[in-house]
């Protein structure tokens, strides 16, 4: 007969509590490269999904703020991906796209966008000019920004400068206002040539134009072929005087007149011998 051993019950309460910390411990340890893993498989993904959204709802954001469709912001982007993001980093989505229309349909649709986006700012900066000018007139009505008279004097005592090379050195963030008529020929073309200067010098342009009207501004830039890129990124405006030049001398001022702004000072440089090397 085949004996039989009864293996004595042990109650849960004999464990001492050292081995039930070590029985729990070894319960709750995962199993290598499974669970785990899968944990760490499910918190990429979900990262991954956060930022895609994000993505997703930053691209929808710019392209509303452009008022240009999805579509249109994905093709600007692969476009500022390849030469045209280092030729002009800073031109604007409308531009680019307009440049690199695929069609003259495209190119007409993006054309009507950047005139309305211009007319749009042109028509609130010149809002903003009266109210600021007005501001100036009830605030400071007796001080005057740039003194003409002081000028002529300098010129006269130091002799007219000829030719760019006598300009001085642009500080960042410096600006050059030229106040011009459409009708004076030099003028077009010394501003043609101090677009090129400002650009090199890492500073910026403010085209001031009396005696004519917004379609005439577009006009007379259209005639001096002014590069486009500067124009979408700021670097040179064109802007109806409406009062600007008065404002800066006090009235004393006319066109032709140059002005440099520089450090929240503003200085008249001379321009006579500028003009003569423009016609030679």
């Amino acid at each position: 007969m085949k004996s039989s051993m009864t293996v004595p019950s042990v109650p849960i309460s004999a464990f001492s509590p050292a081995g039930a910390l070590l029985l729990t411990l070894a319960l709750a340890v995962p199993l290598p490269g499974v669970a785990q893993g899968e944990r760490v498989s499910a918190s990429d993904a979900s990262r991954t999904e956060v930022e895609r959204t994000r993505a997703l709802h930053a691209r929808t954001t710019r392209a509303a703020q452009w008022k240009l469709a999805e579509s249109d912001w994905l093709r600007y982007e692969s476009i500022m991906a390849g030469p045209r993001g280092l030729w002009t980093p800073e031109l604007d989505p409308i531009w680019v796209l307009g440049i690199h229309a695929r069609s003259a349909v495209e190119r007409r649709r993006f054309a009507e966008m950047a005139v309305e986006q211009e007319r749009a700012r042109v028509a609130g900066e010149l809002a903003f000019q009266r109210a600021y000018d007005e501001a100036w007139d009830r605030l400071y009505p007796d001080r005057v920004l740039v003194d003409v008279a002081r000028l002529v004097r300098s010129a006269r005592q130091s002799g007219e400068s000829s030719g760019l090379a006598a300009m001085p050195e642009m500080l960042p963030g410096d600006r050059l206002l030229l106040f011009l008529t459409p009708g004076c020929e030099a003028c077009g073309q010394l501003a043609r040539r101090l677009v090129d200067w400002v650009l090199a010098a890492k500073g910026g342009l403010d085209l001031y134009l009396l005696d004519t009207d917004a379609q005439g501004v577009q006009d007379w830039a259209r005639s001096l072929r002014l590069p486009p890129g500067p124009l979408g990124e700021g670097k040179v405006t064109l802007n109806l005087d409406a009062g600007t030049l008065d404002r800066l001398t006090g009235g004393a001022g006319s066109p032709p007149l140059l002005v440099r702004r520089s450090l929240g000072q503003f200085a008249a440089l001379p321009l006579e011998g500028l003009l003569k090397a423009s016609v030679r």
